[in-house]
């Protein structure tokens, strides 16, 4: 089976890009890798299809969805797309949605910071904003593609980069 014989909604694993080492480097690029899993969002004959992979929506013409195999079988959890209304957090299995990237979270979500990984100046700079461990964290907002984001924490709010929030591991509390 391939991407474009999905159906709008479903959500399926990317079994393998069957192509040329260039394209599977592009759509690598894109977090499209075998074993990521995405949701269709809309997938109409003859329009490019649009779909949420790793928190980004993408755009992929037909011609090349058609070399993405995907498996329907044992998908179990959702892709986060940072929308509050479509976020698949909320049918996760608990195990798996306790702990997460900072980028992963959902807008109206909140959490408590367990661990800061940056090291050097990065580190510093992230810790001295106020992301320590211990600290509850609430996403308030996401720009328009989806960098930076926006966060609620003590009394401020404060916008994150989200190659720096992947450096910050939250425990989900809420939302």
């Amino acid at each position: 089976m391939v991407l474009t014989d999905i159906e709008n909604g479903r959500r399926v694993r990317v079994r393998s890009v069957e192509s040329g080492c260039k394209m599977q480097s592009r759509l690598a690029g894109m977090g499209l890798i075998p074993g990521t899993e995405i949701r269709v969002i809309s997938n109409i004959p003859g329009r490019p299809l649009i779909v949420c992979a790793a928190g980004s929506r993408l755009m992929i013409c037909q011609k090349i969805a058609r070399h993405i195999g995907v498996l329907t079988a044992g998908v179990t959890s959702g892709i986060p797309c940072h929308e509050n209304k479509n976020c698949m957090m909320k049918n996760r299995d608990k195990k798996m949605c306790r702990k997460m990237c900072l980028r992963q979270m959902c807008v109206n979500q909140s959490g408590i910071i367990r661990s800061v990984r940056a090291e050097g100046e990065l580190g510093r700079r992230i810790r001295d904003m106020g992301l320590v461990p211990n600290t509850e964290v609430t996403v308030v907002g996401r720009a328009p593609l989806n960098d930076p984001v926006a966060l609620r924490l003590r009394d401020f709010t404060l916008s994150l980069r989200n190659n720096e929030a992947d450096y910050i591991t939250v425990e989900v509390t809420g939302g």
